[in-house]
């Protein structure tokens, strides 16, 4: 059984992963961790290249390649790849980040030195360093309400529901962490089973840690490893969120799931209302010189369109 295993998704992103892969070599140890990238039914010479890439530089001795029949998302990829490697630990990296110097033995060391967490975080960070966001609440209808009217007295109001919690420079708890890069404990997997495949992207983290907590299971954010992410490189949805475009629909379908799973009907109509009433809300905010609108384009019916197929899918 391995030490580690890194697990790396791909869907035609083979630069980035190369750029890992490069920065992984001088932190993985070949007698005892390995390294699988899952590509995704990419469909577009990926999967030949990165394969080519390995052996051409000499890296098969902790990386190979596994091709996926099917592009089944997030979840689905980080499955196949943790369920062909065993280990006592599992690393896994989306293909649009790579760790700075020392990040991969400082989660390893951080695991060993706290034993009560099951799953472990880095301090996320874009390039030039600049700290990200990468610890959360659970999402709850009342985060989404907030999200969804966006007034400053209800957003006051609702403060301590928010989903996104403040970086820190300390070690410290959180209720969910970002899977952009995340460490978990085999006995984890063992306890909770493996991420929910019904997600294909977005949602599926919170719902991991969720299912962890329930058994027992923390999670701990740990800004001494620090990893570089490249936010937006291997999904749209961050770049289309900034410009308030029209979001994919796995992320509406993605949330339906969620919101049915952990907080039941009400607690999926109720968001949904709120960003009906956020829509009115918008178009008076609108009216203000000097305001512009805050409420995505197409939110308000994308929640009802896409989100309703989710609805007898559901677990």
């Amino acid at each position: 059984m391995h030490r580690l295993a890194i697990v790396i998704v791909n869907y035609k992103t083979p630069e980035l992963v190369f750029q890992l892969l490069e920065h992984l070599q001088e932190q993985v140890d070949a007698t005892q961790d390995a390294v699988v990238v899952v590509d995704n039914l990419s469909g577009d010479g990926s999967a030949d290249r990165i394969e080519a890439c390995i052996a051409q530089q000499g890296w098969g001795a902790w990386a190979r390649l596994l091709r996926s029949p099917v592009n089944g998302g997030f979840s689905a990829g980080n499955n196949l790849g943790m369920r062909s490697c065993e280990a006592r630990m599992y690393l896994l990296m989306n293909s649009d980040t790579y760790p700075r110097p020392g990040a991969v033995d400082e989660l390893l060391r951080a695991a060993d030195s706290n034993p009560g967490y099951g799953m472990l975080g880095p301090r996320l960070e874009d390039e030039d360093s600049t700290v990200q966001v990468s610890a959360f609440r659970f999402h709850t209808p009342l985060a989404e309400v907030d999200q969804a009217i966006a007034v400053a007295p209800l957003s006051r109001l609702l403060c301590k529901y928010a989903v996104s919690v403040a970086p820190s420079d300390a070690a410290g708890p959180a209720e969910w962490l970002s899977f952009a890069c995340i460490l978990i404990r085999r006995e984890v997997l063992e306890a909770v089973g493996y991420m929910d495949d019904g997600y294909f992207m977005y949602f599926e983290d919170d719902d991991f840690c969720r299912m962890a907590a329930l058994r027992g299971y923390r999670c701990l954010r740990w800004p001494a490893a620090r990893v570089v992410h490249l936010r937006g490189k291997s999904s749209p949805v961050k770049r289309l969120s900034a410009a308030r475009a029209r979001l994919p629909a796995y992320y509406y379908e993605s949330r339906s799931r969620y919101f049915l799973k952990w907080h039941g009907m009400l607690g999926w109509l109720l968001p949904n209302l709120a960003w009906q009433i956020g829509t009115v809300v918008d178009l008076f905010r609108r009216c203000v010189p000097g305001r512009s609108g805050r409420v995505p384009a197409w939110r308000f019916i994308d929640v009802w369109r896409i989100g309703s197929r989710q609805r007898s899918s559901s677990p």
